[in-house]
C-alpha cells in the first residue's frame, strides 16, 4: 500500500473515457480500477431527478439510449466556454446549454462530477482520503480551457498541483517505465475528442533520466468522436434513401445510432465489414459498412492528422530520420488506418505494445504527481521511500507551451 501522506493521483480526464492512477510504495505507477472494477471510466454523466444527484460512468453511458435528454457526454470539448453557448458545433449551430435542476450548469460543473467519481473510487480502492492530483489536458488547450479544468478539479475537492499536457504524460509513462537508452520520441495521441502530436528527447546520464519536450501541436476538436460522426451521417443517408425519413430528427434514434456507430468503429478495427441497425420513425434498416468505405468516409480526418504530424516535425526542424520511437496514445490509435498511415508516413515499424493507449496518460500523470510529492517531502526534511526515490528521484521533465508567445502594442506602449 502506498504511503497516504505522499500520494498524488494522476487523472486523465478524457473526452470519452477517463482514468486515474497512483505510484505505489515501490515506485511503480498503477491504474486504480473504479467501483465497477473497470480500469477506465466513461466520461458520461446521468442527471437524476433529485438535485445534485448524478450517476457517472458505464451506467450513465447505458442510459443514453433511454434518456438522451438527461445524459451529458463529450463535455471536454466545451471546457472554457461560456455556459450559454455550449454544444453549438454539435447541434447545427444552435447552442444547447446544460440545463438541469432548474439551473444552468457550466462545463466545469459537469467535469467536476466526473472528477469526483474518480476521486471517490481512488479513495475506496486505496483506503484513505485523496487530496492532491495532477490532471491532464490536450497540449493545445488554451489558458481558459486549462483554468476551467483546474477549476473543475477544485470543485471536485482536489488540490490540483499541476495541469499536464496529455502527450507529455504519455511520454513520461514510457520514459520512466520502459526507456533504457537515449532516444527521440514522437507521441501520436488520438483520443476520443482531441489530437496531439509531441516530439521529445529522453536523455540518460548515469541514474538520472531527463525528458525534454521539443515541440507539440494539435487540434482539440479532432478525435474518435469525429470518426463516429461520419458513420452516423453515412447510416442516416442510407436510411433516408430507403425510407425518405431522416433518423437524426428522432432524438431517441440519434442517441441509439451514436452508440452503434462507436461499436461499429471498434468492430472495423478487427474485421473488414460490419452491420449497423438503424430504427427510426417506425422503420428499420440494416446497413453494411466495410472498412474500405469507412476509410473513404474519414480520409479527410486522416489528412488533418497527417498535416499536423508534418507540421510539428517542421516546427522542430526534424524529419522522420530523427525519430527513434513512435508512441501511440489514445484509444483511437487502434484503428488500422491510423497505424497504416503512420507506417507509410514515417517508414518505420510501429511497436504497438510500448504503452497501453488507454492508460498511459493517467500513469504518466501519476508519475509526475509522485515527483512533485517527492519534492514536497524533501522540502520538509522528511525521507521518502527509498524505492520511490531510486526510481523517480532523478527523473526530470521539461514541458513546452503549444502556443506562440508575442507582444501586443497599443498606442506605442508594449503590453
Amino acid at each position: 500500500m502506498a504511503d497516504k501522506k505522499n500520494v498524488t493521483i494522476g487523472i486523465d480526464l478524457g473526452t470519452t473515457y477517463s482514468a486515474v492512477a497512483y505510484v505505489d510504495e515501490h515506485g511503480d505507477a498503477r491504474i486504480i480500477p473504479n467501483s465497477q472494477s473497470e480500469r477506465i471510466t466513461p466520461s458520461v454523466v446521468l442527471f437524476m431527478d433529485e438535485e445534485n444527484q448524478v450517476v457517472v460512468g458505464k451506467t450513465a453511458k447505458d442510459e443514453i439510449v433511454l434518456h438522451p435528454d438527461r445524459v451529458v457526454d463529450f463535455v471536454k470539448r466545451e471546457m472554457g466556454k461560456n455556459k450559454d453557448v455550449v454544444r453549438t458545433e454539435d447541434n447545427y449551430g444552435k447552442p444547447t446549454p446544460y440545463d438541469f435542476w432548474g439551473r444552468r450548469l457550466s462545463p466545469e460543473d459537469i467535469s467536476a462530477f466526473i472528477l469526483k467519481k474518480l476521486k471517490q473510487d481512488a479513495e475506496n480502492a486505496l483506503g484513505f482520503p485523496i487530496t492532491d492530483a495532477v490532471i491532464t489536458v490536450p497540449a493545445y488547450f488554451n489558458d481558459s480551457e486549462r483554468q476551467a479544468t483546474k477549476d473543475a478539479g477544485i470543485m471536485a475537492g482536489l488540490n490540483v498541483k499541476h495541469v499536464m499536457n496529455e502527450p507529455t504524460a504519455a511520454a513520461m509513462a514510457y520514459g520512466v517505465m520502459k526507456a533504457e537508452k537515449p532516444q527521440t520520441v514522437f507521441v501520436y495521441d488520438l483520443g476520443g475528442g482531441t489530437f496531439d502530436v509531441t516530439i521529445l528527447k529522453i536523455e540518460l546520464a548515469g541514474k538520472s533520466k531527463e525528458i525534454k519536450m521539443i515541440q507539440t501541436n494539435g487540434d482539440h476538436r479532432l478525435g474518435g468522436k469525429d470518426w463516429d460522426d461520419r458513420i452516423i451521417n453515412y447510416v442516416a443517408e442510407q436510411f433516408q434513401m430507403e425510407h425518405g425519413l431522416d433518423p437524426l430528427e428522432d432524438i431517441d434514434a440519434k442517441a441509439e445510432l451514436r452508440e452503434r456507430a462507436e461499436n461499429a468503429k471498434k468492430a472495423l478495427s478487427t474485421k473488414p465489414v460490419t452491420s449497423i441497425m438503424c430504427s427510426a420513425h417506425g422503420k428499420k434498416s440494416k446497413i453494411e459498412l466495410t472498412r474500405e468505405k469507412f476509410e473513404e468516409l474519414t480520409s479527410d480526418l486522416m489528412d488533418r492528422c497527417n498535416s499536423l504530424c508534418q507540421l510539428v516535425l517542421q516546427e522542430a526542424a526534424f524529419n522522420w530520420n530523427n525519430i527513434d520511437t513512435i508512441i501511440l496514445a489514445g484509444g483511437s490509435t487502434r484503428m488500422p488506418m491510423v497505424q497504416e498511415m503512420l507506417k507509410r508516413m514515417s517508414g518505420k515499424t510501429l511497436q504497438t505494445d510500448l504503452v497501453n493507449p488507454d492508460e498511459c496518460v493517467a500513469l504518466g500523470a501519476a508519475i509526475q504527481g509522485s515527483i512533485l510529492a517527492l519534492a514536497d517531502t524533501l522540502a520538509t526534511g522528511e525521507q521518502p521511500s527509498k524505492e520511490v526515490m531510486a526510481k523517480l528521484g532523478s527523473v526530470k521533465a521539461q514541458d513546452v507551451t503549444s502556443h506562440r508567445l508575442g507582444l501586443v502594442v497599443l498606442r506605442g506602449c508594449i503590453t
